[in-house]
């Protein structure tokens, strides 16, 4: 029986199609600046070693038609531990001819079944497909002055994961993609200008301002770990705000200008509460007014849009990279 996630898509499949006619579509603006070199200082603070990570487990999880999903730890640097590992499951394809890849940024939560459902619908459409396993960021707001350092340390691992592609002979390295939505989105923001290896990124219910996002939120865990620290400290949520302002300095607004406009696809939801969606017209502004979707939905309820998204992800990446090979 397939997993309650998945029948679920199957049944919105059809809605979704009939409501994709109420989506708006904001073509990229013709008069986009090329974006802003990003400084030196800032690229100083993502340096590491130039050396192939070390590869320290590899197992097979799954085999399917066209592809075969393995799960490798490999090792990356970091700072105050001796040691990190990195775990990713790795859709690759049977088809042996280089292929594009798409690494697959997940939420802050759940069993990867949305990420997985993501992963299958582009290894079966010619792209192989990585899921980077997440840490725990929803927990670290108790830990304010740590966000920082977590968002700079999860950049790295991404990129240290984008080092492993480059050392595989079935996967061409030139033709990278970000997907990713929520949490996930706002990781491929800061992916996407802080690596240049990225060429193309579809990011969904994101937005810029994490200060302003974390400090007004409706996402019940959020609200959970705000509402408790509002109550020890006997703080405001303006308070708060700052408190975040103060801690975070990787904020998607602060790197946005970064980003080539023409690489990146962008999905917001016009009723969206959890990441507010005034802070993702926001962020757009900033990126240079990119490709975008406007969903006739809030933040969860997007989840009726997933096949139509998906449809639309595959199509920009084929536009970025040009026909993509599917296996028969």
């Amino acid at each position: 029986m397939q997993p309650t996630f998945i029948r679920v898509i199957w049944i919105i499949a059809a809605a979704s199609v009939a409501l994709s006619t109420g989506c708006r579509r904001l073509r990229p603006s013709a008069n986009a600046q090329p974006p802003t070199p990003s400084p030196a200082a800032l690229r100083e603070q993502f340096a590491y070693p130039e050396e192939a990570p070390l590869v320290l487990k590899r197992a097979e999880l799954e085999t399917a038609p066209t592809y075969s999903i393995r799960r490798v730890e490999i090792s990356a640097p970091t700072s105050g531990q001796p040691e990190r590992i990195v775990v990713f499951d790795y859709y690759d394809l049977a088809d042996t001819n280089k292929s594009p890849i798409v690494l697959v940024l997940p939420v802050a939560g759940g069993s990867y079944e949305l990420e997985r459902h993501f992963a299958g619908f582009f290894a079966r459409n010619g792209m192989a497909a990585i899921i980077v396993h997440r840490e725990k960021l929803r927990h670290e707001l108790k830990r304010i002055d740590a966000l920082d350092g977590l968002l700079k340390q999860t950049v790295i691992d991404h990129k240290r994961v984008i080092d492993w592609l480059e050392t595989q002979p079935d996967l061409d390295s030139a033709k990278v993609a970000v997907f990713g939505a929520s949490l996930g989105g706002i990781k491929g923001v800061l992916l996407t200008a802080l690596d240049e290896r990225i060429q193309a990124a579809v990011l969904g219910l994101v937005g810029g301002n994490l200060p302003y996002i974390l400090a007004h939120s409706t996402e019940k865990g959020i609200v959970k770990i705000r509402d408790s620290l509002l109550g020890e400290h006997n703080g405001s949520v303006r308070e708060f705000e700052e408190q975040l302002r103060q801690a975070i300095t990787l904020d998607p607004n602060a790197v946005a200008p970064y980003i080539d406009a023409r690489e990146v696809l962008l999905v917001l939801a016009a009723y969206d509460k959890v990441v507010p969606v005034e802070k993702g017209w926001e962020l757009w502004e900033k990126m240079g007014k990119p490709e975008a979707i406007v969903l006739p939905s809030g933040h969860y309820t997007a989840a009726v849009f997933l096949p139509y998204i998906q449809r639309e992800a595959l199509r920009f990446f084929q536009k970025r990279f040009g026909e993509i090979r599917v296996s028969p």
